[in-house]
């Protein structure tokens, strides 16, 4: 269960995400589950199986001339692809049905020529379900996933904020006992109209 940690502001967005991951296979390792789209100012991040994350990136983000026309590349794309996985998972079992049965999320902030500011919407898929739900966030609306945030942290509105909350969910996630990897390194995309910024940072080690 992946790390994903975000805030959104009018001018400016931050977005956080872990590197631990667990494969097909069984095996722990890390992956890359954010990426930058500079040609519209956007970063897209994941939570679930990376294949999403590069599907989206490679196809309908890729090609896309605006964030609304990324936004409505995802929604599509992602549905599209859940019916792939759909069928074959009838055909092929095992790999595609763990796709079906988990969540599925994607996170896409950037900045919006249409609105004159930052803007973000997820696009997520629950354990269990089918139904895609695509959501916009608010000036100030915050992600911070898989645990809760409590309410005497600060917003994650800069990179140390964001490193802290990423120590608390780790110390804190109660998923670690089944397996589910979250740790490794801490990838912090900071944006602006005109620019982006990931930095890499050793905030915990290890995966759980």
């Amino acid at each position: 269960m992946s790390l994903l940690i975000a805030h959104l502001q009018p001018d400016r967005a931050l977005v956080a995400v872990d590197t631990a991951c667990r494969f097909i296979d069984g095996s722990y390792g890390h992956t890359t589950k954010l990426y930058s789209v500079p040609h519209i100012g956007a970063v897209i991040a994941a939570r679930g199986a990376a294949g999403f994350l590069v599907s989206m990136v490679i196809g309908a983000v890729g090609v896309a001339q605006s964030f609304e026309q990324a936004r409505e590349g995802v929604e599509r794309g992602f549905a599209e692809l859940l019916a792939m996985f759909q069928r074959m998972a009838s055909e092929q079992g095992s790999a595609a049905q763990m796709v079906i049965d988990g969540r599925q999320e994607l996170l896409l902030v950037g900045w919006s020529q249409n609105l004159g500011r930052m803007a973000a919407a997820t696009f997520c898929k629950a354990a269990g379900e089918s139904l895609l739900v695509v959501d916009d966030l608010d000036a100030g609306d915050c992600i911070f996933a898989p645990g809760d945030m409590p309410d005497w942290m600060p917003d994650p509105d800069t990179a140390d904020h964001a490193i802290s909350a990423a120590r608390y969910q780790v110390e804190n996630w109660q998923g670690a006992a089944a397996g589910d990897p979250v740790g490794g390194d801490l990838i912090v995309a900071q944006m602006a109209r005109n620019s982006i910024t990931i930095t890499r940072h050793h905030a915990f080690a290890g995966a759980i």
